[in-house]
């Protein structure tokens, strides 16, 4: 067991994987759609099922927004904890390039998966 799990200078490259797929009971057809797939599973059990509580500095993540476009969400300092199904984050992110300066975050929420 990691009793305190930092996680500094991440770079996580999400940009081909299809965060929105276009149905939700559409199977994967390719190998690529396998893929995508394999990895938000392993991202899922790593971050939401295996760690406890971990706590993300000075990281980035880039993404594919909604409409197509490449995005950074630059994280400053993000505190994150599992209690089995319920998960809850705290910190300081921001979105590269956009008119916002940070955001503070405080989720909490239920996995249904």
């Amino acid at each position: 067991v990691v009793a305190d799990l930092t996680i500094h200078n991440l770079a996580l490259d999400i940009r081909t994987v299809d965060l929105l797929p276009t149905s939700s009971n559409q199977e994967p057809t390719t190998d690529v759609d396998q893929n995508e797939v394999k990895l938000i599973d392993q991202l899922d059990s790593l971050l939401l099922r295996q760690f406890e509580d971990f706590t993300i500095t000075n990281s980035r993540v880039w993404y594919k927004s909604v409409s197509g476009e490449t995005r950074r969400l630059d994280i400053e300092q993000l505190r994150w904890s599992n209690q089995g199904k319920r998960h809850l984050a705290e910190g300081t992110v921001s979105i590269a390039d956009a008119s916002l300066n940070s955001l503070l975050v405080n989720a909490n929420f239920k996995d249904h998966g």
